[in-house]
Formats: C-alpha cells, structure tokens, sequence
C-alpha cells in the first residue's frame, strides 16, 4: 500500500493490515522535505535535496546506510525530521 507519508495512515496501515507493505510515495516525500526542511536548510537545501534522493536510489542497502550516514554528517539539522520520516521505512 503506497499513502502519502501521514502519520495517521502509518498507525492505521500497521494495526489493520498486518501483512501489508506499506510505502510512502516518494512525490510526497520530496513535497514533504521542501515543506519541512527548506527553511532550515535555507541555502543548504538544494544540494541536501539532490544527496537525499542519490542515497533513496541506492540498491544495495550497505551503499544505502553509508550515504544515509552521510547526508546525516553533512545536515545534522535534518536528523530529526529523517527520523521521524523514515522511523520504520529505512529497512
């Protein structure tokens, strides 16, 4: 099931469909990350933007970890809001 990232769904997907997979819709995503962290980021946000989705394309999930990491070490200020995003969609 692909929904558009709101925490209410994820609660409700996860204690109703136990056997279902769910995904968060990666437009969502990105119109989530400019609405969330562009002010932040400020003049950092584009090139923040343009690392989180090199990493989201990442097949392999050793390549994924390491640029999670670095994107991470790079904008510390977007830590939290990645957590709380990703919180159980990172694996």
């Amino acid at each position: 099931m692909i929904t558009d990232a709101d925490p209410a769904m994820n609660v409700v997907i996860a204690q109703t469909y136990l056997l279902t997979r769910h995904l968060h819709c990666i437009w969502h995503i990105g119109q989530n990350l400019l609405k969330n962290l562009r002010n932040k980021l400020q003049s950092e946000y584009e090139g923040f933007a343009k690392a989180f989705f090199q990493c989201r394309n990442r097949l392999e999930i050793d390549i994924f970890e390491h640029k999670y990491s670095e994107l991470i070490e790079k904008y510390p200020a977007a830590q939290t809001y990645l957590e709380r995003l990703l919180k159980s969609k990172k694996a």
